[in-house]
């Protein structure tokens, strides 16, 4: 931008707004960020699937996610967890957050917690929860597959719109490994082919979930599948 004599423009058309923490607060300049987040991604339409699922989309999948979950969210100081485990820039888990605030619980402690492969989107995902004045270190980098970011943790709703045809071949040993553990892993159901990776992020996902006898329970939306609400290890859908 310097080259272009645009730094200047830009930084100058800036100065012109108050951004100030009194005039806009964490949560409306989260918004801010995520409609910038949103402009960059249409404007690159060859990238904009793995950075970007339309909010409607999103809030089709909230909805389905936790529509026979009002009386339990509803209840006086409920905690409750949300995972994506390929988070991309956190739309999905800030979409999910506003949801539950908004709709259903204004007093509830909702944590956020996701992982993301790519590093730029990363970065762009943990500085939004920075903005919203979530917890960064929720935001966990590396591919879900060879690195799972919350060993031994459990969520209650769990949702994700995972990269279509993920070839899997770079955490092809990790995987493996894995899937040797039987059901004591995380893949113990079977390996899929080689470039298509979409089961292995379904079987990440039902490994995450609370036990069946645990007395909790989880409820799952993964759209590549089309595998929507389900509950003590539960599935419905195709």
């Amino acid at each position: 931008m310097s080259e272009k004599d645009l730094l200047f423009k830009i930084v100058q058309k800036f100065s012109e707004v108050d951004l100030s923490p009194e005039v806009i607060s964490n949560h409306d300049m989260g918004y801010v960020f995520e409609e910038l987040i949103r402009k960059f991604s249409e404007a690159n339409n060859e990238e904009a699937g793995e950075h970007f699922t339309p909010r409607e989309i999103i809030r089709l999948m909230v909805n389905l996610l936790m529509s026979e979950d009002q009386d339990r969210l509803s209840k006086p100081g409920i905690i409750t967890t949300v995972y994506d485990p390929a988070c991309g820039t956190g739309g999905m888990l800030t979409v999910a957050k506003d949801h539950i605030l908004s709709d259903i619980n204004s007093n509830a402690n909702v944590e956020l917690f996701g992982q993301e492969i790519n590093d730029e989107t990363f970065a762009v995902s943990k500085s939004d929860m920075i903005i919203k004045g979530e917890n960064p270190d929720n935001i966990k980098p590396d591919s879900s597959f060879s690195y799972d970011g919350f060993p031994n943790q459990r969520f209650d709703y769990i949702l994700s719109n995972p990269p279509f045809g993920k070839d899997w071949r770079q955490d092809q040993k990790f995987i493996e490994d894995e899937h040797a553990r039987g059901f004591s892993g995380r893949f113990g159901a079977g390996l899929p082919r080689i470039d298509d990776g979409q089961f292995l992020f379904l079987q990440h996902m039902i490994s995450k979930m609370h036990p069946p006898d645990s007395g909790e329970r989880t409820r799952i939306d993964n759209s590549v599948q089309r595998f929507l609400p389900c509950s003590r290890g539960e599935s419905s859908g195709s």
